[in-house]
């Protein structure tokens, strides 16, 4: 999500109060805890709520979406329908309790391992699940 920038020549439908991720004060700090960006792109706090990211995901694509970039040149057209897809992606992980405790746990990995878990797993089970599975491929690529 940190392509935004390029947006900002585009200048109609509010793209002139875009703004990139990490400009407000403390951002640092943000970018060891979520380091594939699905809270900094949704401009959220790990700790946010669900509406939280609901109102802050649909605030972000009416920002970003493809279809309110009238006057856009193809290679913007073609960023901001990347960045939508990000957005996309970080909302259907941080929109569901089971994928964002894997996401927030164990980063993208974590949503990828947890799709090979069955879920019908209650979610202690799951996560201690979730964790052998992690510590067993890192040990697989350590071999």
């Amino acid at each position: 999500c940190d392509e935004s920038p390029a947006f900002a020549s585009v200048g109609r439908h509010r793209m002139d109060r875009v703004r990139r991720p990490f400009d407000h004060a403390g951002s640092t700090e943000r970018l060891d805890e979520d380091p594939e960006g699905f809270y900094a792109c949704l401009h959220v706090a790990p700790d946010a709520s669900a509406s939280d990211i609901r109102r802050a995901y649909h605030r972000v694509s009416q920002i970003y979406h493809p279809d309110k970039l009238f006057s856009a040149t193809p290679q913007q057209f073609a960023l901001a329908t990347k960045w939508m897809q990000k957005l996309n992606l970080a909302y259907f992980t941080l929109s569901d309790d089971k994928r964002r405790a894997a996401y927030t746990m164990y980063g993208g990995k974590g949503v990828e391992l947890l799709e090979l878990l069955p879920s019908t797993l209650s979610p202690n089970v799951l996560m201690d699940a979730l964790d052998f599975e992690y510590r067993k491929q890192e040990f697989e690529k350590s071999q």
